[in-house]
């Protein structure tokens, strides 16, 4: 039986290992074939993001083209008319998730060591390449060393999208995971103004009127408000759980979980599996499942049911906001957990400012796009 892959979310050893995977490739169609250059998708945490992400820079990076192209064997994304693009662009691929300092100059130093390992990994295409200007040359190499002060950092992307355009006369795809998780923390130590500044002013040069830019995509948890860090970015596209796109790409269809257990020889009637773990709907698709609850279930039915989900990672922000909640909130969030079905109007952008005053709209909308 295979194994599951339980905290691996590299694409590429997921296959070379043999783990169990949930054919999720034709999220590479979906955003191909997409009319927006830059897309970003919020989901709850433990929903297939890094995966997803690892997956589309597997399939487009054109470093390793022919290399990555025997992963694809047998998913579906080979039947499609989106395999010729198949390993066609260079690719930046950064995750934040790990940024989670406590102090803003940390969280700076963190990501200057994230831009650095970048261009390691690509320093000789970079500085060896006939057509970089000796300006690029000085700034990849003050970014290799990370001795690049702020400013530099804000332009890594444009400037590094430009040098790789130049190069292999191809434009970039730029992939960035997790991007709220140090917006997130900057909020619960007090540095929130600096990074919501840092962060505006980085994806902005890489998204905003980049000539060089084939396609960007963004993930993370939560919509940030478009003026505190969006703002400008007209050609974003935000597909959030409310929306229809790519609704059945991340999380698992009940179609897929039958067929895990089916596949695993799990004899538990499925109807129990439904009672524990259904509970998404997620645009057009009721029914959907967390994958880390039902991947850990599977790999130990015998432990019987438990609640996998609630405790893969803190949760100060909801915590602080419940404690904080006024009378009429805390009786709206007392009927849910007692059961009760109730139709309040959220707030599909976090507003910071708007959780701090206890805005109910902003904080159900929290709740919502944070998988509870």
């Amino acid at each position: 039986m295979k194994k599951f892959p339980i905290g691996i979310s590299d694409f590429k050893r997921v296959i070379n290992d043999g783990f169990y995977y949930v054919d999720k490739s034709l999220f590479i169609d979906e955003i191909i074939e997409s009319s927006a250059a830059s897309i970003l998708i919020p989901r709850p945490r433990r929903f297939g993001k890094t995966l997803n992400m690892s997956m589309l820079h597997a399939f487009l990076d054109i470093k390793k083209a022919e290399e990555n192209a025997s992963l694809f064997e047998g998913l579906k994304i080979r039947e499609t008319e989106s395999w010729r693009r198949q390993g066609k662009y260079p690719v930046i691929y950064l995750s934040f998730k790990d940024i989670k300092e406590l102090t803003y100059a940390e969280s700076i130093q963190k990501i200057s060591k994230l831009c650095s390992n970048f261009i390691k990994d690509h320093f000789l295409e970079l500085i060896d390449a006939s057509n970089t200007s000796n300006l690029d040359i000085d700034y990849f190499q003050r970014i290799y060393n990370s001795k690049g002060i702020e400013v530099d950092l804000g332009d890594f992307l444009l400037t590094t999208s430009r040098a790789l355009e130049k190069i292999y006369q191809q434009n970039v795809v730029i992939l960035i995971d997790e991007y709220d998780t140090c917006i997130i923390k900057s909020w619960q130590e007090g540095y929130y103004n600096e990074m919501i500044t840092f962060m505006r002013n980085f994806l902005s040069a890489g998204f905003k009127d980049n000539d060089y830019l084939y396609k960007g995509v963004i993930t993370g948890i939560l919509r940030v408000a478009k003026e505190s860090i969006f703002s400008g970015l007209n050609n974003l596209e935000v597909n959030s759980v409310l929306e229809h796109a790519y609704a059945d790409k991340f999380g698992l269809t009940e179609g897929e979980v039958k067929q895990l257990l089916a596949d695993t020889h799990i004899s538990t009637s499925f109807s129990e599996v439904k009672k524990w773990y259904n509970g998404y709907t997620i645009g057009l698709h009721s029914g959907m499942y967390n994958p880390w609850s039902i991947l850990n279930y599977a790999n130990k039915p015998s432990q019987g049911f438990r609640p996998y989900w609630v405790n893969t990672s803190a949760n100060e922000l909801i915590e602080e906001l419940l404690t904080n909640a006024n009378a009429d909130l805390e009786k709206k969030l007392t009927g849910l957990i007692d059961g009760q079905v109730m139709e309040s109007e959220i707030s599909e952008t976090t507003i910071f400012k708007d959780l701090e005053n206890g805005s109910e709209k902003t904080v159900l909308g929290l709740l919502l796009f944070n998988g509870y």
